[in-house]
């Protein structure tokens, strides 16, 4: 070997007890801390697929129970809370949301029953679709002959509301559904005519 190649044997050998010696690079700790943020971003809660707009006109109906006091114990119940549901309402025009709270009454004896006025019934179960929003939907989009992507531009544009078209084609499906349901029951019914009273 000659003395060149020595030295350059002899330096590589340096550099790799240096390289040994040094602290573990940087990017490791990057990585690492990246992972932590993922985790941390998995455990927070889920955000709101499209967000309400805080100028949204909302409408606040309160149902309290018939009765607030203790079968027990006779006393006045406490309230401990509330269950607040939305759904979309259309009128005149403009979108607007109400919302339906519904206070949770408690009294403080051992043996107490929590009080909460009774849910109204919806148009569709466990569904944000308002009976004017479904009237409006359904005339728009089978009397007006609107597209699902133009109602959808609609109510972004005009009212800054998102509602997705896959949204709106299953409440128009589900009041399809119930439309011919009501046909079924007015051609069962002797004069043809709709009856509330059966």
């Amino acid at each position: 070997m000659s003395v060149e190649q020595e030295a350059q044997l002899e330096q590589l050998a340096d550099d790799a007890q240096e390289q040994a010696k040094s602290p573990a690079p940087a990017s490791l700790e990057v990585l690492e801390e990246e992972e932590q943020a993922k985790k941390e971003r998995r455990k927070s809660k889920r955000p709101s697929r499209h967000p309400l707009p805080a100028t949204m006109e909302t409408e606040t109906v309160t149902l309290e129970p018939e009765n607030k006091y203790c079968p027990r114990c006779g006393l006045e119940q406490h309230r401990i809370g509330e269950e607040v549901s939305e759904e979309f309402e259309y009128t005149l025009a403009k979108l607007i949301r109400r919302r339906t709270v519904r206070p949770k009454y408690a009294c403080r004896c051992e043996e107490s029953t929590v009080v909460i006025a009774p849910m109204p019934p919806r148009l569709l179960p466990q569904s944000k679709l308002g009976l004017g929003l479904a009237v409006q939907l359904l005339l728009t989009r089978f009397d007006d002959h609107l597209s699902f992507y133009s109602l959808e531009h609609i109510f972004r544009e005009r009212h800054g509301v998102e509602i997705p078209r896959q949204q709106m084609v299953q409440w128009t499906e589900h009041g399809r559904l119930a439309e011919a349901d009501l046909r079924g029951h007015v051609a069962r019914n002797e004069g043809g005519e709709l009856s509330a009273d059966r």
